[in-house]
């Protein structure tokens, strides 16, 4: 019974993960609600919406924005699918940025909302902040 009960189990979560995967995927817009910043001439964490593509193979999650240059990766928590962890690390106004990104998507697949910490530093000052946002679906 014992047994029957952990294979039960080990098929939701299977399946749970599978519409996790396919709901995740694809184009997604992100609204940046509270953003604080301690660098005075970096332009980031601005409010207002970007655009943005996630893709998922198995649960490592890569998540496109609005920079060409810059992709973010990480995992999806195998635990709890439905929350997500990237990073990214990136060259601006002569130094490096890293980014580390939490985020909780809704049960159906249709939003979501997450943090971000973020750094920057040239090696020898450095500076940071961070900001919240929402995820929504772009109307189609």
């Amino acid at each position: 019974m014992k047994r029957m009960l952990f294979l039960m189990g080990m098929v939701f979560m299977a399946a749970c993960t599978a519409v996790a995967q396919d709901a995740f995927t694809g184009k997604w817009i992100a609204e940046v609600t509270e953003s604080t910043t301690h660098c005075e001439r970096i332009g980031k964490d601005l409010l207002g919406e970007y655009h943005l593509t996630f893709s998922l193979k198995g649960t490592e999650l890569t998540l496109q924005g609005e920079r060409d240059d810059v992709t973010y990766h990480g995992i999806l928590n195998p635990a709890d699918p439905l929350k997500a962890h990237v990073q990214a690390t990136y060259n601006e106004d002569g130094g490096y940025v890293t980014e580390l990104v939490d985020i909780a998507f809704s049960e159906d697949g249709a939003s979501g909302q997450g943090g971000v910490t973020w750094r920057w530093s040239d090696g020898l000052h450095q500076c940071g902040g961070s900001f919240l946002f929402i995820l929504k679906r772009p109307e189609e």
